[in-house]
């Protein structure tokens, strides 16, 4: 096969002058040089000089050419010559449509649009596509709309590609629910098709109708290809399906090389594996890729950080960098993720600060929280001070710092300041700020996000619900927490969980108990997590029976394994009861090796009922397991001092002081109008203690004539007995409820909050007053709530 010369170019300048080159020439070399754009660009420039641009031939020749060019210069420039176009036809304009929106020149798209029309022309099954794809770049529902106005009208929408583009447009407007009215009418489907709702659903977070859809696509025959699976596959992973994605994984190995080979399916199906814990299969689904980009690097990556394997994910990481593969910000986000210490923490954000992208608001975010689970809220909050915070990550981050470090105050004074940025909090906010307020116990605070709730009409999701019922309930109004409870439209194992608990928290054990058998009538299987709840409700109330019974269809009909959580119940109700030696008993055979939980509920019912032995025994094995936790060395010098040992008491105390370690004073709180009064025992630096002692005394005598009579065994300091009964008046909560009897009205239930255990003087006082002045008394302690009414309480005086 012989080819002809290609002429020489640029021509001679004397040529031009005498116009040797006519427009039959021009247009030759066009077609000669169409595949080449520096070439094309020359002969536009002599085009233009010799004034043949008006030509209809060579501009819609010109015309052709930019607008296959994927530039937005090769887009203007066919606008260009769009303009000097003397009479443009139908392609022409959808030439130049097709361009504009191709190249992402999403408001010209439109304008010409308009124009074609105003022209007279009417847009055509080539046209509407274009137009609708650009209203999906948009994100513009009301202009789709009104193009599918015009689609109806003209009798457009019986095409398949324009439907298939009015799907697609929905989609990506966030309105999934019309994407699937129109693919539902269409009365001719294909592909394209298929894989634009299948997309859509998937963009909005509608996995289970994405699988749903392919499961039809299968049955009615169609074939998937690269784009249909790296679609599905990942629901899969969403949903946890792990056998459906190893089946689909099987259809992708049937299809074929061209599909086997493709890096989005492969990373779909790192994916896929990484969200169903399967890790194993996730690595030899990267080591075999042919081809990765740094999606697939970023799957297999975060697959390791979320499956809490970060070794591995930092071998990914450096093995990423030795293959030349820059990293991207989801690459950092993950590698802050996977930073298991101080160090580490700040060696990557070091190295985020060197790649300048600490205005990245995903990475703040991670930083954040990493310096947060590090126990270092100083860094944090100076990350977040100086991060962009135009998105919620930052803000959660540091709200959830702050609650899971144990500064809630701090996280709702951080809330405070969220809602004066302009920004509307989401559902991780909330959960938050619910769980600061259930920490500090305070219902006024709770009170007032819910509140907000409303007000804002922020619409509640499950997991805020639930968020609810836990808050009402750690704030002792249970019967709230039941009321939301019951008016929820759906229920989770966690919400079951959460209601039973809170019910065993505030000494319902029956209620506990029947709203248990509901739930397994309701259908559905209790966990961990619910068992740990029945347990410790069991163990509040003292129904030894009952928590065996429930230990035994835990084991036995659920085949659950037990944890350390549910033995320490189990230890928690046996010792409470005095069946300690029974307790020790479960503890010698647990298959498990106990945990500083188990050893510390057998150590705190020795305390209960004065077995020093045992209780001398459980606190070496707890100093054993963390040597650090000052409040296990407190228990055992008390068991001594109730005992009169001194000389032990004072050995106790010199280990403290050689380790470093303080006993956590005893502090009781409450909240007043916002503001949070605390008291220490002995404390008279609030401003109203000579009213709150004077108060005191006029109780003490009230209570003496009902007989009190003060327990100074409790007072486990080696002093005189007056001063024992001076120490005991003076508790914390005490202190509290006076201050409570003063600053609210008659009838007004106290709240009042501690952060050690109710000694069993103040709870027998505290009891007496609720019957001298004839009003509710709620205290949270450490361990439970306990609702003193007429002389009585919720605890039946078991704790």
């Amino acid at each position: 096969m012989t080819t002809s010369p290609s002429p020489s170019f640029p021509p001679p300048q004397d040529s031009l002058k005498t116009n040797f080159l006519s427009y039959s020439t021009f247009l030759s070399l066009l077609q000669t040089y169409n595949e080449n754009p520096k070439q094309v660009k020359s002969i536009h420039a002599q085009i233009l000089k010799t004034g043949f641009q008006t030509d209809i031939n060579l501009s819609t020749k010109l015309h052709e050419f930019y607008s296959s060019q994927p530039t937005p210069d090769a887009a203007r420039a066919a606008r260009n010559v769009f303009t000097c176009m003397a009479k443009p036809d139908v392609l022409s304009w959808n030439l130049v449509i097709k361009a504009c929106s191709k190249n992402g020149q999403f408001g010209q798209c439109m304008d010409l649009y308009v124009n074609m029309q105003r022209a007279g022309f009417e847009p055509d099954g080539f046209t509407l596509p274009c137009v609708l794809n650009t209203c999906a770049g948009l994100r513009s529902l009301p202009a789709g709309q009104a193009v599918h106005t015009q689609i109806l009208k003209s009798g457009q929408n019986l095409n398949l590609y324009v439907n298939s583009a009015l799907v697609d447009m929905y989609a990506h407007c966030g309105r999934v629910d019309y994407a699937h009215q129109v693919f539902d009418e269409m009365g001719e489907r294909d592909l394209v098709s298929w894989n634009s709702i299948l997309s859509g659903f998937m963009k909005g977070d509608g996995c289970e109708e994405a699988l749903s859809l392919f499961s039809q696509m299968r049955f009615e025959g169609v074939d998937p290809n690269r784009t249909t699976l790296s679609s599905v596959i990942p629901a899969c992973g969403r949903l946890l399906k792990l056998g459906l994605g190893r089946a689909i994984h099987g259809c992708v190995v049937k299809l074929g090389d061209e599909v086997v080979g493709d890096v989005k399916v492969n990373s779909a199906l790192v994916f896929m594996y990484s969200k169903c814990r399967d890790m194993d299969c996730a690595e030899r689904v990267f080591a075999s890729m042919p081809e990765r980009n740094v999606v697939s690097w970023n799957s297999i990556i975060s697959g390791f950080v979320q499956n809490e394997r970060s070794n591995e994910a930092w071998d990914w990481f450096k093995q990423m960098k030795m293959e030349g593969v820059d990293e991207s910000e989801i690459t950092l986000t993950s590698m802050v993720m996977a930073s298991y210490g101080l160090v580490q923490g700040r060696m990557m954000h070091a190295y985020v600060m060197k790649m300048g992208l600490m205005r990245d608001e995903i990475i703040g975010a991670a930083l954040i929280d990493m310096y947060a689970k590090c126990g270092n809220l100083k860094d944090a909050r100076r990350v977040f001070d100086e991060v962009p915070r135009n998105e919620m990550g930052s803000w959660n981050s540091m709200i959830l710092g702050y609650v899971r470090n144990g500064f809630p105050r701090d996280a709702l004074n951080l809330f405070s300041l969220l809602q004066v940025s302009g920004l509307r909090p989401n559902s991780i906010t909330l959960v938050g700020v619910l769980s600061a307020c259930a920490d500090l116990g305070i219902p006024q605070h709770g009170r007032s996000i819910h509140d907000y709730i409303i007000l804002k009409g922020i619409k509640v999701n499950l997991m805020v619900e639930t968020a609810l019922i836990d808050m009402y309930a750690k704030c002792g109004s249970v019967e709230m927490a039941r009321e939301i409870f019951e008016g929820m439209e759906e229920r989770d194992l966690v919400a079951w969980s959460v209601m039973i608990s809170g019910h065993g928290l505030n000494g319902q054990a029956n209620e506990a108990i029947n709203l248990f058998s509901r739930m397994v009538k309701d259908g559905f299987r209790p966990d961990h997590v619910t068992f740990t709840s029945i347990l410790s409700a069991c163990s509040h109330a003292g129904l030894v029976q009952e928590g065996w019974d429930y230990f035994y269809q835990m084991t036995q009909v659920y085949g659950i394994a037990p944890k350390s959580e549910q033995y320490a119940c189990m230890v928690d109700l046996l010792g409470r009861a005095g069946k300690l030696d029974e307790a020790l008993s479960l503890i010698k055979g647990m298959p498990i090796e106990p945990g500083v939980s188990v050893w510390g509920a057998l150590l705190g019912a020795c305390r209960i009922h004065n077995n020093i032995e045992l209780g001398g025994y459980s606190a070496e094995k707890l100093f054993e397991l963390d040597p650090k936790d000052a409040g296990y060395y407190v228990l055992l010098s008390n068991l001594y001092a109730v005992a009169g040992r001194w000389g032990d008491v004072k050995r106790v105390r010199e280990l403290m002081k050689a380790k470093g370690l303080q006993k956590p004073p005893g502090c009781s709180w409450v909240d007043l109008d916002g503001n949070v009064h605390e008291f220490y025992v002995g404390d008279k630096t609030h401003p109203q203690s000579v009213k709150i002692y004077e108060k005191l005394e006029e109780l003490g005598m009230e209570m003496k004539e009902l007989g009190y009579v003060a327990d100074t065994n409790l007072v486990l300091h080696d002093v005189e007995e007056e001063v024992k009964e001076d120490m005991l008046s003076s508790h914390s909560e005490r202190l509290a409820i006076a201050f409570g009897l003063i600053n609210t009205r008659p009838g007004e239930p106290i709240r009042v909050t501690k952060n050690l255990r109710v000694c069993s003087d103040c709870h027998r006082v505290t009891k007496l007053i609720s019957k001298i002045v004839g009003r509710e008394i709620i205290v949270r302690d450490a361990h439970r709530f306990h609702h003193f009414e007429r002389g009585q309480c919720s605890c039946g005086d078991y704790w």
